[in-house]
């Protein structure tokens, strides 16, 4: 595609998500849970990829493996050892793995830590404020479902009217 980014950094998704995972201030189990996504599902499938060139057909295809099994095989039989114990090995060791697919849930919460990485590592100072200002003013002008269908202006203005009409004056 010839309309792509050029992107400024040269770290990989792994990089970016360490440095945001270091810097994470969020609880304790959280931070644990966020490490574990990144080492079980992350890391596997698109850690060694240069942040910068990942695209919405790299990011589809991890979201669909994500819900394809949650142990990223390759769906091919293999020793998949039954027990932990000394045992002969037979046709239960090397059956195909049953795919699970990861819970819709996962899948959000590593969409959240991705997002929240790469929305750390983004560099505004590549637009001036004039920009900056017309992206807010158009996302800002959109109505909210959760709003009331009004936009966050329009319902901030009424809260601050309800707020001012509950207020007593003393004229």
């Amino acid at each position: 595609m010839a309309e792509k980014r050029n992107p400024r950094t040269s770290a990989t998704v792994d990089q970016l998500l360490a440095r945001y995972l270091d810097q994470f201030d969020g609880a304790p189990n959280t931070l644990t849970k966020h490490r574990g996504y990144m080492r079980n599902h992350v890391s596997p499938l698109i850690g060694k990829a240069k942040a910068g060139a990942l695209d919405a057909e790299v990011l589809d295809s991890f979201y669909a493996e994500l819900r394809r099994c949650r142990q990223h095989c390759s769906g091919k039989a293999g020793a998949q050892h039954w027990t932990r114990q000394e045992h002969e090995c037979d046709q239960r060791c090397t059956r195909p793995p049953a795919c699970k697919p990861l819970g819709a849930s996962v899948v959000r919460h590593i969409h959240f830590l991705l997002s929240g990485a790469f929305e750390r590592a983004t560099d505004l100072s590549r637009w001036d404020a004039h920009e900056i200002a017309a992206v807010a003013a158009t996302v800002n002008s959109r109505p909210r479902k959760i709003l009331g269908w009004k936009t966050p202006a329009e319902a901030f203005d009424e809260h601050l009217r309800s707020l001012r009409a509950g207020v007593a004056t003393t004229d």
